[in-house]
């Protein structure tokens, strides 16, 4: 869970441009 949100927040900001 840890692992998969990470994936996901990472994803998230790099779609945002972060």
């Amino acid at each position: 869970a840890h692992d998969d949100d990470f994936d996901v927040i990472m994803a998230r900001a790099q779609a945002a441009g972060i």
